[in-house]
């Protein structure tokens, strides 16, 4: 591959110096003012210059470099090696240059040797192949410069180096390039490109020089994110503009062809590729020479090809019988990992009532609620008995452990503990599903590689928001929740493949509704947790006892409501509804978050109600106290509402009186304003039933 077509091409060089260019003005938009203190290194971080070899002239166009026999790689090393020796007087000195040049590279060099290790982990189950197979398929000619920089972005998250990358990666992108008619140089350049984008915030090839001039990653990768951001604004540019001309190119192809044999051409390639996506009229000519069958041009289409990677054995729940619904005992195991998770984060919003401990707490609880919400969903689809999945469930176990115990420092010095662990817990168990149902379900597997993009995408903000100072973390948190959430909304949408039909999904809605219930009684369980906690820290006193009796009356409250009527609603309309997986979208994976989170801001009012029943009121105070009931009843409306189209007026008018009562709550205590909401609590669960029963309805009728 000639490099006029690759490396010295117009269309790469103006990418180039577009680059510099860009990236230079955004520098200097973040750049320090005139003003800002300016700290020098307190050594001189400056080598000696060395000395330059003369460069052979060059009287030949780039294109015949590749046919050079005076000027190959192996040349060019042999003689940086040579210059070092001109280069020292003795072999001391080599050995003195060779011993500091080690203590900047030496972690390079330790890193080196886990590339093999990461790209045979890559490489062995056949996921760098399912990552490329899956931009592969859902590529045109008009798109597949762009798959091809995502795809190979997402693969140097894993294989960091660019040689072994491509070595794997290279030859599928140009096999899809010759298949869908794209230049294979393009191809090549959009895989470089990809490569390049990502290192930016990956930034090993910084490490020899942060080691020299004595900083730290984090201190540059503030500017390697806007130098990430602004060179995919050019290579993305870049890219489209070569598709918007091949587009052109093909259409006047296509055009010729149908003028010149004036009949209708249907040609099928390897994929079962159109006319319009023929390199050119030799192409076609090639192609044309097949039979003809009623003036048209055939092809007999090669069969699907078969996963190269997956399990062999099938790990999918069976269908039908009492095993496809059933919830096994290691998710409940995997839930008691959330008993912890919940009670740290009680404890975080317990110690940062404020504005800014709001937003904080709100991050946590939606995190926390997305990872344990996915992994019901893989566990619907796969088998928990199967050794396989137990093995993997109980992995994720103790990564949600990890997880749990970084909570309460997850905006301090656990960060990055914690966004690893997050992101890992994602990516890992999704991966996972990829592998065990590749062989088996091609259709569950694109839709999973499609979440997997989706999540990759925000763990780049989560490990950014961890690796930033704190004061940025939350910002970067708050993007890296929104794509997630985003992303089930919208159903995982890719450019050029649309978006996947969750509500198509076969699910097993008794499991998912079950699993649903089952966190609700964890999360009131934690609430009782912090309220004996917090009592027995303190001495008895008639307050107290009544507070906790308060809370007690809370818990179960909050219990009748789900439990009574709308559980059972629930579980019969997912049960009998023609696309569960709709139902399973939106009243269990999105609304069952704000349930969770009013009854988790419920048990901060408690221990808030036990610290300092006769304080002032404070506005934040009454927002802990009421806010609680307040999110549940109304993610209970919000639940009725989609399973069976109701909204029952106990519940608005509980919502109602609640935010009244705060509204008016500044000469109260917040001992008196806890028993007010408690009162509003039983009167509207009171309500309920009463008119349940006086309608008719029992057990077996609710819903």
């Amino acid at each position: 591959m000639p490099l006029r077509d690759t490396t010295s091409s117009p269309r790469n060089l103006a990418a180039a110096g577009a680059t510099i260019v860009v990236v230079a003005l955004a520098l200097a938009l973040v750049a320090p003012k005139c003003n800002a203190p300016i700290f020098e290194l307190q050594f001189d971080a400056r080598e000696k210059p060395e000395t330059q070899c003369e460069k052979e002239k060059v009287i030949t166009p780039t294109d015949r470099l590749d046919a050079s026999r005076t000027l190959t790689i192996d040349i060019v090393n042999r003689s940086f090696h040579a210059l070092i020796f001109l280069y020292v007087r003795n072999p001391f000195e080599l050995i003195r240059l060779i011993r500091n040049a080690a203590s900047n590279v030496g972690d390079i060099l330790l890193q080196f040797p886990l590339y093999n290790g990461i790209l045979g982990m890559m490489v062995g189950p056949g996921l760098i192949g399912a990552f490329s197979d899956f931009f592969v398929n859902i590529s045109t000619p008009q798109t597949f410069e762009v798959m091809a920089l995502l795809a190979a972005g997402l693969v140097n998250f894993f294989v960091p180096s660019g040689s072994e990358q491509f070595a794997v990666q290279g030859p599928i992108m140009l096999d899809a390039a010759d298949h869908l008619g794209v230049d294979p140089a393009v191809a090549k350049m959009a895989v470089s490109y990809g490569d390049q984008w990502t290192n930016m915030i990956q930034p090993f090839w910084a490490l020899p020089l942060l080691a020299i001039a004595r900083l730290k990653m984090r201190d540059i990768l503030g500017c390697a994110t806007i130098t990430f951001l602004a060179a995919g604004l050019v290579f993305r540019a870049t890219l489209s503009w070569r598709a918007l001309a091949g587009s052109a190119r093909s259409a006047a192809v296509q055009a010729y062809v149908a003028s010149r044999f004036r009949r209708t051409v249907e040609v099928t390639g390897i994929r079962g590729e159109p006319a319009h996506r023929l390199r050119s009229l030799d192409d076609y000519r090639c192609k044309a020479r097949r039979p003809l069958q009623n003036g048209v041009v055939t092809s007999t289409p090669k069969p699907s090809r078969l996963p190269r990677f997956g399990l062999r054995r099938n790990l999918l729940r069976p269908e039908g019988g009492e095993q496809s619904d059933r919830v096994t005992y290691i998710e409940l195991l995997f839930d008691l990992i959330f008993v912890l998770a919940l009670t740290q984060l009680s404890r975080y919003l317990y110690d940062n009532q404020s504005l800014a401990g709001a937003l904080e707490s709100a991050v946590l609880v939606l995190a926390l609620w997305w990872v344990w919400v996915y992994t019901t969903w893989v566990t619907n689809w796969l088998d928990p008995a199967r050794l396989p999945v137990r093995a993997a469930v109980i992995g994720l176990a103790l990564v949600g452990l990890i997880l749990s115990v970084s909570i309460f420092e997850s905006f301090g010095s656990r960060g990055l503990t914690f966004a690893i662990a997050y992101v890992a817990l994602q990516i890992g168990r999704t991966v996972f599903m990829i592998v065990a149902v590749a062989r088996h379900d091609r259709a569950l597997t694109h839709d999973f590689i499609r979440v997997l993009i989706w999540l990759a995408a925000s763990g780049i903000f989560w490990i950014l928001g961890g690796l930033l100072p704190i004061e940025f973390r939350i910002w970067f948190w708050l993007v890296a929740l929104g794509i997630e959430y985003l992303s089930g909304a919208v159903g995982f949408r890719l450019p050029g493949r649309g978006s996947t039909r969750i509500e198509d999904w076969d699910i097993s809605g008794a499991h998912i509704a079950e699993r649903s219930a089952l966190f609700v009684i964890i999360s009131l369980g934690e609430s009782f947790l912090v309220t004996g906690f917090a009592f027995v820290a303190q001495e008895y006193s008639f307050v107290g006892a009544a507070s906790v009796l308060l809370a007690f009356v809370n818990a179960v409250t909050l219990w009748w409501l789900y439990f009574d009527h709308a559980e059972h609603a629930g579980t019969k309309a997912i049960a009998r509804a023609d696309k569960p997986g709709r139902i399973g979208n939106r009243a269990y994976t999105y609304t069952h978050a704000i349930i969770v989170a009013g009854i988790v801001l419920g048990s901060v009012a408690d221990k808030e109600v036990l610290g300092h029943p006769d304080d002032a009121m404070k506005v934040s105070t009454a927002i802990v106290i009421g806010g609680g009931p307040f999110l549940y009843l109304v993610g209970l409306t919000v639940f009725r509402w989609i399973v069976v189209q109701e909204m029952l007026l106990s519940h608005i008018a509980g919502a109602v009186l609640i935010v009244v009562a705060c509204a008016t709550s500044a000469g109260m205590t917040p001992f008196v304003l806890f028993a007010i909401m408690t009162v509003i609590l039983v009167a509207t669960a009171a309500w309920e039933t009463i008119t349940r029963v006086r309608a008719g309805g029992d057990d077996e009728q609710a819903g």
